[in-house]
């Protein structure tokens, strides 16, 4: 559904100061919408339906009261002009409620210098690795779906066209702004963001058909109960889907080396076979494997004061011939140039978690 025309909102210092009726403005509409879908249960107080919503979705958003507009036909169960979604800074999505430990400390830390970065590398929506990507999902318009560490919503946004339903989470708040920007150029209404936990994900049991992570398993210390976690919130016959670099088990041991320099956060890379294998210990049914090379430069992936370290670790890489960080590094006109060797599997989720 595209964005509707409705409100402009002013704001200053954080708050609201100014509602003036614009045209042409977009509204986004998720808790309106997931309210009328069916997505959260009706109170009889429609304002307190309306905000419970905008606190399960980590949403801000300011409510119309009048009884006026466009929303009260298309949506009919609320009686509402619209929901005015706000730009946010990232403090205000639950970041004083939050707490870390060290090593998420750490991912927070890494990604709010590399929220940017980021957000506007080429390789990140590579063409093909996303179409592999999207068709592992077999998405179709009726289904919600939940991005785990979702980052700057690259594929959250993607699938967003596709589906009725997008909610992405993430533990860096300054990602999540990333994400949101990225929606609104997208003018996508139908999704969400959430800062949260991938290990302890806000969610209720079996409410998603479809589950995502890409890129995520490499910084969580036990991936394991990730997978558990993304099981857990999957409808029975959904379908769950990782993304990530799978090295070799000959050159697991100096990828991960190469890539704790390059990524403090960064904790061990699943092979593909220990990928499967936990998938298997968690009740999963493998649906399908498939993968890709993700391309990159070198100097568009690191931190300045660590450029001397990886350049001498990567041409003593390429001088022995051997790759023996599995990345197939090698000179390029611009600069150094490597892949990492990702694979995506899809399972099906064919019971729900505890049933």
């Amino acid at each position: 559904m595209a964005p509707l025309s409705g409100f402009d909102l002013c704001r200053a210092g954080g708050r609201v100061d100014q509602l003036m009726i614009g045209v042409g403005v977009p509204v986004i509409e998720n808790v309106a919408a997931g309210v009328a879908e069916g997505e959260a249960d009706p109170d009889p107080d429609p304002d307190r339906s309306v905000e419970a919503m905008c606190a399960e979705n980590g949403l801000g958003v300011f409510l119309v009261k009048t009884m006026h507009g466009r929303f009260p036909s298309i949506y009919g169960r609320q009686a509402l002009a619209g929901l005015v979604h706000l730009w946010l800074s990232p403090r205000s999505i639950h970041e004083d409620e939050m707490t870390y430990t060290p090593h998420n400390q750490r991912i927070v830390d890494q990604f709010i210098r590399w929220a940017q970065p980021f957000a506007d590398l080429p390789a990140h929506p590579e063409a093909d690795a996303m179409a592999r990507t999207l068709a592992a999902c077999a998405l179709d318009p009726d289904v919600s779906v939940l991005d785990v560490a979702c980052g700057s919503g690259i594929l959250a946004c993607a699938m967003a066209e596709r589906v009725r339903r997008v909610t992405g989470i993430d533990l860096t708040p300054a990602i999540i702004a990333q994400a949101r920007k990225r929606q609104y150029a997208q003018g996508a209404a139908n999704m969400a963001w959430q800062v949260g936990d991938a290990t302890v994900l806000p969610c209720s049991d079996a409410v998603f058909d479809r589950v995502t992570t890409r890129y995520s398993f490499d910084h969580m210390p036990d991936p394991a109960r990730v997978l558990a976690e993304m099981k857990r919130v999957c409808r029975p016959n959904g379908r769950i889907v990782v993304i990530d670099a799978t090295p070799s088990p000959a050159t697991r041991d100096a990828y991960d080396a190469m890539e704790r320099l390059r990524d403090p956060s960064h904790t061990s890379a699943l092979t593909l076979d220990e990928l499967c294998r936990i998938g298997r210990e968690a009740g999963l049914e493998e649906a399908m494997i498939d993968g890709y090379r993700l391309e990159a430069q070198l100097d568009t992936l690191a931190d300045s004061q660590d450029m001397p370290a990886l350049t001498a670790l990567f041409e003593a890489d390429i001088a022995s011939g051997q790759d023996r960080l599995g990345v197939g590094a090698g000179h390029g006109p611009t600069g150094i140039r490597f892949h990492f060797p990702v694979s995506i599997i899809a399972w099906h989720c064919t019971t729900a978690q505890g049933r």
